[in-house]
């Protein structure tokens, strides 16, 4: 039987983002309003690529706070090895362009109203 672990092995704090790494899955919690570019999303795919090397991994955007996609930054999530990506948006975070973000992702894509729902959701794309 698969054990799936949501104990963080690493965190990384960018300021406005903080990238927690676990064991089989990522988490980049938005802590205040943000917008992220291209350049963001590189360094960010970086520690991804780093961390899990060749496996494949889901990973929850927590939106505590508003949060700004370039959709081109979008894309380069499709460069890795990202299984899927849940969405979890705080109480007062609007929608915004969460389709053009979702249309931009080719594969597995979920908004949710909790983290909690956001992992029991990821636990089908944890190898």
């Amino acid at each position: 039987m698969l054990k799936i672990i949501f104990d963080i092995v690493m965190t990384i704090d960018f300021g406005s983002m903080v990238l927690n790494l676990n064991a089989n899955y990522a988490q980049i919690d938005i802590q205040e309003p943000a917008v992220v570019s291209v350049k963001d999303v590189e360094v960010i795919v970086g520690h991804l690529k780093s961390y899990y090397k060749r496996s494949s991994f889901p990973l929850i955007s927590n939106r505590i706070h508003t949060v700004d996609y370039d959709l081109e930054a979008c894309k380069l999530l499709n460069k890795t090895n990202i299984s899927a990506i849940a969405v979890v948006l705080g109480e007062h975070v609007p929608i915004g362009d969460l389709c053009e973000e979702q249309a931009s992702f080719n594969k597995s894509f979920a908004k949710f109203d909790s983290v909690e729902d956001a992992k029991a959701w990821i636990s089908n794309f944890i190898q």
